[in-house]
């Protein structure tokens, strides 16, 4: 099990819970403000809100750190967000 630390202007930590080891999975250099952190159900990403862009906008990383990536662009989203397994397509 995973647990993610967080404060909405530092950066974003990951803690393995047997372990407790501790590693920073995104960082903000104090510009840029996340929230709302959601675990993806399979445990393979992150989805949050932060301002990196200019406007609040939900984006993605994965646990390793890597495939930052921007997922809306109407920005305004201020509120949380939800994340839900995919439903199987018939």
């Amino acid at each position: 099990m995973r647990l993610l630390r967080y404060d909405i202007m530092r950066p974003y930590r990951v803690i393995d819970a047997k372990t407790g080891e501790e590693r920073i999975l995104l960082a903000s250099d104090g510009k840029y403000a996340h929230w709302s952190p959601q675990w993806l159900p399979d445990g393979s990403g992150v989805v949050f809100l932060t301002n990196r862009d200019g406007a609040v906008n939900a984006w993605f990383v994965r646990t390793d750190g890597t495939g930052l990536q921007q997922l809306t662009r109407q920005g305004g989203l201020v509120g949380g967000i939800a994340v839900a397994p995919r439903q199987k397509q018939d």
